[in-house]
């Protein structure tokens, strides 16, 4: 995703399919609506951001209710300006997840080659639940427990009031380089 002059708005859960690459240019704006990003495992590769840009303007995933990003989106008023406008809350929309493995003939088959870099971006009060009414973390990475060595780099991201845990690791995937 490359356009930076429209506000795009997710309504539904997004699967970013195994083998495929996608690629958020800083400077974009996601809106979700109870919507959730869900990346495939076994070849993806998802690139959020740019960090060979440092200091570009951020990726931001926010709320559909969110008038301080993109504008008012969903036509109801500026929250806090129009009474009747509604404001942005902890758990509007779900998260960004990454399988961490498939089941293949009734076997999992761990992630071994997906690779998540997210640089720059701003995700905002996520956590809540999808319209099928799964509720997630606001960054989820390996939701197996067999999730095998995937890239995943994770720098300069800000994650402001979500709802409950902001980042959910399995420490089957968690390796720390030089830690501050």
């Amino acid at each position: 995703w490359d356009d930076r002059d429209i506000v795009h708005v997710l309504t539904t859960e997004a699967l970013i399919s195994s083998g495929a690459t996608w690629q958020v240019d800083p400077g974009l704006i996601i809106k979700m609506d109870f919507a959730a990003i869900t990346i495939g495992s076994q070849r993806t590769t998802v690139i959020i951001g740019d960090p060979t840009r440092p200091n570009d303007d951020p990726v931001v995933f926010t709320s559909v209710y969110d008038d301080n990003f993109g504008g008012d989106t969903n036509n109801d008023g500026f929250a806090g300006v129009n009474p009747v406008a509604v404001r942005p809350r902890p758990g509007d929309w779900s998260g960004i997840v990454e399988i961490g493995g498939s089941v293949f003939g009734g076997q999992l088959v761990p992630d071994t080659e997906t690779t998540l870099l997210m640089d720059e971006a701003i995700v905002k009060f996520a956590g809540g639940q999808t319209r099928d009414g799964v509720v997630r973390n606001a960054l989820i990475i390996g939701t197996t427990s067999d999730t095998g060595p995937g890239f995943f780099q994770i720098t300069r991201n800000q994650f402001i009031d979500n709802l409950d845990t902001a980042i959910s690791i399995q420490p089957e995937v968690l390796r720390v380089d030089n830690p501050k």
